[in-house]
């Protein structure tokens, strides 16, 4: 039973990660340390589905309940106090820090793990200087369904490296808004009930969807390898992402929240309790994980 509660708790954080901005799904599997079972378990789910299914249920439950959670109720949480909802986050993941570290082996000389880190840390900040473009797609053609396929598989690997935002990724593609509407107009016309609607509706959403499918199993699949053949390479640039998490959390946080910045007096005190409670959470989950 508690090695299930701690399942379902890892794949709640995780699933939590997925949707709130500024977060990352993959940055907190790695924090929690499944993400190699994750990534595992995608790369074999047409060999052996059952296995894993078996192996990630609860993590899947988990997830599933988090996203749920962070999409209903979180979201409308962090929009009245984004600071602290931040600090919170990072305190989470610089509380994971050092354990990621660690599985650095000494394969690797301390020149190459810090030039890769420092890569990896650059590849995060920048990211929000990506120009944002806006994409029209009215029609559905060749070209334009390649492009809306692609896209699916790029999504799938924002989702799979830890640290890298899809919103961000998804707005210098200039999609993210067109998923955003599509989706939410497929979901009102389900509501409706207005089939002709509804197959219209999907056919992008389900192009998307196909990409993403395939993107997960590959960018699974060299996850994998790396973890196998080049452990050391991985951790290194995992570290340089997470080390480069926390300013990518609060650049977008500050984007997304107009009040980010309002209410200083009580919402430093109140985030700095918060960065605690996540670092301490962080370190209590790890010590779980030991026992």
């Amino acid at each position: 039973m508690k090695k299930t509660l701690i399942e379902i708790g890892k794949g709640f954080i995780v699933g939590m990660g997925m949707i709130a901005p500024g977060l990352s799904g993959g940055v907190f599997a790695v924090s929690l340390g499944i993400y190699p079972r994750i990534m595992e378990g995608i790369s074999h789910i047409l060999k052996k589905p059952l296995q894993v299914i078996k192996d990630l249920f609860w993590i899947g439950v988990g997830g599933l309940i988090g996203f749920a959670f962070t999409f209903i109720l979180l979201l409308q949480l962090i929009a009245i106090v984004p600071l602290p909802f931040s600090l919170f986050f990072i305190g989470f993941i610089v509380g994971a820090i050092p354990g990621i570290a660690a599985k650095i082996k000494n394969d690797l000389s301390k020149l190459k793990i810090g030039l890769i880190i420092i890569i990896a840390f650059t590849l995060i900040v920048m990211m929000p200087l990506l120009p944002e473009v806006e994409t029209d797609i009215t029609q559905l053609s060749l070209v334009s369904t390649i492009i809306l396929f692609i896209v699916g598989f790029i999504l799938a690997g924002t989702l799979i490296i830890p640290g890298i935002s899809g919103s961000l990724v998804l707005m210098a593609l200039g999609f993210y808004t067109f998923l955003i509407t599509s989706a939410r107009d497929f979901i009102d016309v389900v509501f409706a009930f207005q089939i002709e609607a509804i197959i219209t509706q999907a056919i992008p959403l389900v192009i998307v969807g196909a990409g993403f499918l395939i993107g997960l199993v590959i960018f699974a699949k060299s996850i994998t390898y790396l973890l196998q053949r080049h452990q050391s390479i991985l951790y290194a640039s995992v570290t340089g992402l997470l080390l480069a998490s926390p300013i990518s959390i609060l650049w977008e946080s500050i984007d997304a929240y107009e009040n980010f910045l309002d209410g200083l007096v009580w919402n430093i005190p109140l985030g700095i309790v918060f960065l605690v409670g996540g670092f301490w959470l962080a370190k209590t989950m790890a010590k779980l994980e030991d026992h």
